[in-house]
């Protein structure tokens, strides 16, 4: 502690050091009176000393010295601002789960969700190519225009044990006893979001849902107001042109869509009995 520093504690200590440095023999001429003498200076030296310690056991709190902050204080602020961060990330909103609305973070299920733009960046033409991009769902092409999607690994043309909704309806096939992916003209351009649960979804959705659930939600006819119209093209002959329009008149809202798309295929007269084109490359 500095000398300087005129604090209630370090005074009682000095009183205490006096007291010490009077009881030198050089001090003592004289034996017994000398004796006398310092039991008197001391006598009337205790109630000033009693003054000086009452003093220091009233010293003002706001003389006291601050106390480090410790590393939790300093990280408390950190934590909090991490978790407002967190609160504030878009987190898509799912109905697959559980029939109703609800965050995909709260979900119990293996669920992923692939969303128009993933689509769009993708690059995928048709819904087997944007199933692609979710982990553990398998896409066989069985032929031109025919797939197998299944997850989990368990293929299957019919796809019989995996339900598929569009919009939360069943395009189960009940003559064929499962779905047939080519007999639906998805157009990805009318695709808000994919939601595909990885597992057993009985509960929930009853029969045909053993695999998992795919659940094909469409875009509101309010996001596609107008006329639009867009043609692609490739290698092959391939082409193909879309045309939409939506528009809505008091309480009712309606799109239509139409879509077309052909190519040479690689056989020679489109024929499954023809051979390849010789230029074709695998």
């Amino acid at each position: 502690m500095d000398a300087n520093n005129n604090t209630g504690p370090w005074a009682s200590v000095r009183a205490v050091a006096r007291c010490g440095h009077a009881l030198s023999p050089s001090f003592l001429p004289g034996g017994m009176p000398g004796q006398r003498s310092l039991t008197k200076r001391l006598a009337a030296l205790v109630p000033a000393m009693m003054l000086v310690i009452v003093a220091a056991s009233f010293r003002p709190a706001a003389a006291a010295e601050p106390e480090p902050s410790s590393p939790s204080d300093v990280s408390a602020p950190l934590e909090q601002e991490d978790a407002i961060a967190l609160m504030e990330l878009d987190i898509p909103v799912v109905v697959t789960a559980a029939r109703h609305e609800q965050k995909l973070s709260h979900v119990a299920y293996a669920m992923s969700v692939i969303t128009a733009e993933d689509i769009r960046e993708s690059g995928a033409r048709t819904i087997a190519d944007a199933l692609r991009l979710v982990p553990g769902v398998d896409v066989a092409d069985l032929s031109y225009g025919q797939t197998a999607v299944s997850p989990r690994g368990f293929h299957g043309f019919l796809a019989n044990k995996t339900l598929v909704l569009v919009d939360g309806r069943q395009i189960y096939d009940s003559l064929f006893g499962g779905t047939l992916w080519q007999s639906w003209p998805f157009q990805l351009e009318d695709i808000e979001r994919i939601e595909v649960i990885r597992g057993p979804g009985g509960v929930t959705w009853g029969a045909n849902a053993v695999n998992g659930v795919i659940n094909i939600i469409t875009k509101d006819p309010d996001d596609q107001i107008g006329a639009s119209l867009s043609l692609r093209g490739g290698s092959r002959g391939a082409f193909r042109q879309r045309l939409a329009y939506g528009a809505h008149a008091g309480a009712w809202r309606y799109r239509f869509s139409a879509e077309y798309e052909s190519s040479d295929g690689f056989r020679e007269g489109g024929s499954l009995l023809g051979r390849l084109d010789d230029d074709y490359k695998a």
